[in-house]
């Protein structure tokens, strides 16, 4: 099965760190949005096994851009990835549809468990 992944932050570093993380671990579909409402519009044309999603962005935040999302795909799998790591926030973002929320900077071991917990990666390379 071919694994595809949304990395949604406004911080092209950030972006690529995951993406970098992501490709170590087999991942080689992955898309990339800077912005809420630009990950909307790429969830409703793309099948996404797993979005990481930041919270603080322009255009639209990232809690906005969960329940967009979840709105016409109830079964999305969404990982919040903030530095704001306020109970608030996590709170907000479950509310909203979150599977989990993680924390930057992130250690590639965690990204590691996330894909392990929400795809079953045990059989992808490098996992």
């Amino acid at each position: 099965m071919m694994i595809r992944i949304l990395v949604v932050d406004d911080s092209a570093f950030i972006r690529k760190m995951l993406t970098s993380t992501l490709t170590k671990f087999g991942v080689h579909k992955i898309d990339e949005a800077s912005d809420g409402y630009e990950a909307i519009q790429l969830a409703r044309t793309n099948n996404y096994n797993l979005i990481f999603m930041d919270i603080m962005m322009p255009k639209m935040d990232g809690i906005q851009s969960i329940k967009n999302i979840i709105m016409f795909n109830p079964e999305a799998k969404i990982v919040v990835c903030t530095s704001a790591g306020q109970e608030q926030v996590v709170s907000e973002s479950v509310k909203a549809g979150a599977k989990d929320v993680i924390t930057k900077p992130f250690e590639p071991e965690l990204i590691k468990k996330i894909l392990q917990k929400y795809l079953g990666q045990d059989n992808n390379k490098g996992i």
